[in-house]
């Protein structure tokens, strides 16, 4: 017996395009070397998206955890830590590693109090403190993450001296549709809380973190996530004796073609789903 909340509401897409409309005065960054995305948790989504943001840009970037980044150190790059309390123990932790260590750091969070920004505050600190969205109701706290997402886009965005960030416009009743259909589908498999396999473009990247983040901090599901076209070097032997893997390929542009080839063999032997 599943009981569950809309993937999205107008209330949510309201959210985002309100946070999108704000100004956010922020001192303005000099060219970098490369910048240094850093978040753990839920945090991580909205800080590889900032970081998606910066690849696609051509900006130097990159994304990892808080643990190794104090485990390696980087000389070059600009630190930009992501945290929606700018309290958690692995922030505060790399807050004063960066403090020794650095000159220059970016910050992004949505608590104006946050122990974080007192801890950088002496040294040349560039930060976005949004406002902390209304809790959500359901066990994930969603409308944190999509807050904490629209200030890293703002924040990637300016790096580039870009300002375009256009109103967010989707077809909620379609989504939700599709969504059901994949949703009863995948539970009618005995085994899919351990079973999912999301297959896309590359690693790192703010779609990877946003399925595994959220359906395991919840404890719904275990999901195994690999780039399309890696996967096909061996990994895909695995499907052959499990019949019970749901395989979801979240189809872009730029893997459109593999895509098309895995869903029409593989679907011969276990589900696929194209979204």
């Amino acid at each position: 017996f599943v009981v569950r909340l809309p993937c999205i509401t107008n209330t949510e897409i309201d959210l985002i395009n309100s946070l999108r409309n704000k100004h956010y005065k922020f001192k303005a960054l000099e060219c970098n070397d490369g910048y240094f995305w850093i978040a753990s948790g839920l945090a991580k989504i909205s800080a590889a998206y900032g970081n998606d943001i910066c690849n696609q840009s051509n900006l130097i970037s990159t994304f990892n955890s808080a643990l190794n980044y104090k485990l390696h150190v980087n000389q070059r790059f600009m630190p930009i830590l992501v945290s929606l309390g700018g309290k958690g123990e692995d922030a505060v932790d790399i807050a004063k590693l960066i403090v020794k260590k650095k000159k220059k750091v970016g910050l992004i969070t949505a608590n104006s109090d946050s122990l974080v920004e007192k801890i950088l505050i002496d040294i040349d600190l560039i930060k976005l403190i949004g406002s902390y969205p209304q809790r959500d109701k359901r066990f994930i706290n969603l409308k944190g993450v999509l807050a904490l997402s629209i200030y890293c886009e703002i924040y990637a965005f300016s790096l580039n001296n870009s300002s375009q960030i256009l109103p967010l416009l989707i077809d909620i009743k379609e989504i939700e549709e599709k969504a059901e259909l994949i949703f009863r589908d995948i539970i009618t498999h005995a085994n899919w809380r351990n079973n999912l396999v999301v297959l896309g473009s590359g690693y790192n990247s703010a779609i990877e973190y946003t399925w595994k983040a959220i359906l395991q901090e919840a404890g719904i599901a275990s999901v195994r996530w690999y780039d399309i076209k890696d996967y096909t070097h061996g990994e895909h032997q695995y499907s052959i004796v499990n019949e019970d893997l749901i395989y979801i390929i979240i189809e872009t542009d730029d893997v459109k073609l593999y895509s098309e080839i895995f869903e029409t063999r593989f679907s011969k032997i276990t589900t696929v789903y194209r979204i």
